[in-house]
């Protein structure tokens, strides 16, 4: 090692203490210098992972013309790799020699696929294309072995690979070779009692996870000095990998490829880590990421969007718990570990100060206030349950401005006081909702919840199992037979006389249909009773309305036999019942008989009745 290398070594040391280190290689072959990069960007990037997805065991059965089409892809797609690695390796093989990769020189090795038509031979036991003929036809004998084609070089051993290899592909004009499939064991037999399923089911296909996060897992970037840098040589085996997988073999090897150029005659290690360096401006073109950046698990295991998801939350934990933070309550600086940031908003208070202000809330029983007390979640809370609404704020929680997570309330107030936080949301919740009852039970008391739109009536206690009637809070009588409601007057009055809100409100405690129902017998009810008013009296000995056409106004009940004045109601005695009408100062003094002026009956019809009453 040179002094030109320990000078530069001690320096790229000093600026990255953490992340950077070498060691001296047997037989003065150099220095092998090891760097860890973390990965951190400005701001949150979105991801797009796709996970490794197992295939299905088993798979629906191919016709021939599938597996001969499968076949040529196949074929085409193994000299299409054998090419590619040739040339991969070629050029990795020239760069370990010292050059910067390329092209094989003259004496390299020719790609299967790029032998001209002209150089490739039929089989020997090819035959011309032949129009394949129906299975049912005559004269074709499926249980004839099928013509076998030779072994091509690039093919694996018979022993291991089952697959029939295509020949070579031919040229324009010579007529296409088919050939056919190989037989097909027959398949077992499956028990009786358990058949196969027609169509086995199809592979899984894989979906993609939508992540944004700040941080990736950690680059690894070594590589070797030679003796004779940085005079006239410099690095080799500029290596670049990460642990997880997100970083694909394409871009990995654009990048080492970029690296590679880099060194220019002199000194080059800081231009090295500079390119790889998440902060450097050219980090994002040297592994040529672009976002929503595309990663895809190529390899079984754990699912590498869990992983990615998880590193970026133990790393954002982490630099907030070393970074200092000032809380907007108390204005004092506080280190990380002091703090908490809530998920929701992001806002960052001491725990102090929000474990005080949350604890009374909660004692006091006002959940609703239980929020991030910021100034900016306070006036963006407000605007959203002003275009919300008190009956949609519950049914949309998940969206409102500066909402705290449940472990976020445990670990500032304890477990008995989130307990009792959730136990009063809760109660806020039923009590806000027209459409939940109480169990009528006194040792019970419970939210009943309506069990569907249709029945309205029906309620079912979660917690006793007491099915009782919405209406009269008895047990259930079906929805055919009438319930006694005392409380139905003032339920319908209540309706009739209250404003839109208050309707609907009454509609879904006690169903629309049911509302209309009660409403309509109330109307009835009225009309009947305001006629009654009108045209009858009722009896003072039971009650029962009873109707005059004619005559007058001594009237006798037939169904209690009482006697009583039609136009007072008043009972008068059966012994003397005209006394009522001919005590001077009495209110029906005269008035046995009602009638308008110039309408009085004749003296015959009145006296008649009145002899007719007395026999």
């Amino acid at each position: 090692m040179n002094d030109r290398q320990t000078d530069e070594l001690m320096a790229l040391e000093a600026i990255y203490p953490d992340a950077v280190s070498w060691k001296l290689l047997p037989d003065g072959a150099g220095v092998e210098l090891k760097v860890v990069l973390p990965v951190h960007f400005d701001g949150a990037k979105e991801l797009e992972v796709w996970d490794w997805v197992e295939a299905a065991a088993a798979a629906p059965p191919v016709t021939d013309d599938e597996l001969e089409r499968k076949l040529e892809s196949l074929h085409v797609a193994e000299a299409a790799g054998s090419m590619k690695k040739q040339e991969v390796d070629s050029g990795r093989n020239k760069r370990r020699r010292g050059g910067r990769g390329g092209a094989g020189g003259p004496n390299a090795a020719t790609p299967a696929a790029r032998v001209p038509p002209a150089a490739r031979t039929l089989a020997p036991d090819a035959q011309p294309f032949q129009p394949r003929l129906s299975a049912t036809s005559e004269g074709v004998d499926r249980s004839a072995p099928a013509r076998q084609p030779p072994q091509s070089r690039s093919s694996p051993p018979a022993s291991t690979k089952t697959a029939v290899p295509l020949p070579p592909i031919s040229s324009t004009g010579t007529p296409r070779i088919r050939f056919a499939p190989p037989p097909r064991p027959a398949p077992e037999p499956a028990p009786a009692a358990s058949p196969a399923p027609a169509h086995p089911p199809a592979a899984q296909k894989p979906q993609a996870r939508r992540l944004a996060i700040e941080y990736l897992p950690t680059l690894h970037l070594s590589l070797r000095l030679p003796r004779d840098y940085p005079e006239t040589a410099g690095p080799l085996d500029i290596r670049l990998s990460e642990d997880t997988g997100w970083l694909d073999e394409e871009r990995r090897s654009k990048a080492e490829s970029a690296l590679g150029e880099t060194y220019a005659g002199e000194e080059c290690l800081f231009g090295l880590v500079d390119l790889v360096s998440s902060t450097s401006p050219d980090f994002a073109s040297t592994l040529a990421l672009s976002f929503p950046l595309v990663i895809r698990q190529i390899r079984s295991g754990p699912p590498l969007s869990s992983i990615l998801a998880a590193f970026n939350t133990a790393s954002t934990s982490s630099t907030f718990a070393t970074s200092s933070h000032v809380c907007p309550l108390c204005f004092s600086t506080r280190r990380g570990d002091a703090c908490i940031r809530l998920s929701s908003c992001g806002c960052v208070f001491c725990v102090a100060c929000l474990t005080d202000y949350f604890s009374l809330l909660i004692t006091e029983g006002l959940v609703r206030s239980v929020a991030c007390p910021s100034t900016s979640c306070v006036e963006k809370r407000a605007k959203w349950e002003k275009e919300v609404g008190p009956r949609e704020e519950l049914e949309r929680e998940g969206e409102r401005p500066g909402r705290l997570e449940r472990d976020e309330i445990e670990r500032l107030v304890g477990a008995e006081k989130r307990e009792r936080w959730e136990w009063l949301k809760e109660k806020v919740r039923v009590e806000s909702d027209p459409s939940i009852t109480f169990c009528p039970r006194d040792s019970c008391q419970a939210a009943v919840p309506k069990l569907s739109e249709e029945d309205d009536k029906l309620r079912v206690c979660p917690t006793c199992d007491y099915s009782f009637c919405v209406y009269c809070r008895r047990g259930f009588h079906g929805n055919r037979n009438v319930c006694a409601l005392p409380q139905s007057s003032a339920i319908v009055s209540a309706y009739l006389d209250g404003d839109d809100e208050q309707k609907r409100t009454l509609e879904l405690r006690y169903g629309a249909s049911n509302i209309k129902r009660l409403v309509a017998a109330y109307e009835e009810e009225r009309a009947l009773r305001e006629w009654l008013d009108a045209n009858a009296t009722e009896c003072p000995g039971c009650s029962c309305y009873v109707n005059k056409s004619s005559g007058c106004n001594h009237m006798t009940c037939s169904k209690c036999n009482c006697h009583f004045c039609y136009r007072c109601g008043k009972s008068i005695s059966p012994t003397d019942p005209y006394k009522h009408f001919n005590t001077p100062g009495g209110r029906c003094y005269g008035k046995l008989f009602d009638f308008a002026p110039g309408g009085e009956p004749g003296p015959e019809e009145w006296l008649g009745a009145l002899l007719d009453e007395d026999h």
